[in-house]
């Protein structure tokens, strides 16, 4: 009895892994065809421009969501867009000018002040 309870088990988990293997395989086939088309992407950028490097993009991407985490947890409280400009200013040396430039409020009214005027 107990061996025929081991066999109905067995079964049952042999079916389910064959069941997973289908979704698997389509899977596989599409990461290939994603693949190809990174890979034509990434020949049509480089034709204009030859320096380009995808893992250069991939690790200032990552260093922005870092600072972005590092700036969270520093704040302990909720910071807005501004904080967040100013402190990556202030990181990258940007100097007090850029802080400024980064509050693009006043640009708009003196833009629409010059419009008028």
């Amino acid at each position: 009895m107990e061996q025929l309870s081991m066999a109905v088990v067995t079964d049952e988990l042999k079916r389910k892994r064959a069941e997973i293997g289908v979704p698997i395989e389509d899977l596989r086939k599409q990461i290939a065809i994603l693949e190809q088309q990174q890979a034509a992407f990434e020949i049509v950028v480089r034709s204009y421009e030859p320096d380009y490097s995808p893992e250069a993009v991939n690790s200032k991407n990552f260093e922005r969501r870092g600072f972005v985490f590092r700036m969270l947890r520093q704040a302990g409280r909720p910071i807005t867009a501004a904080d967040f400009a100013t402190a990556f200013a202030r990181e990258k040396g940007l100097g007090e000018y850029a802080i400024a430039r980064s509050y693009r409020q006043p640009l708009i009214a003196d833009a629409r002040s010059a419009r008028q005027g």
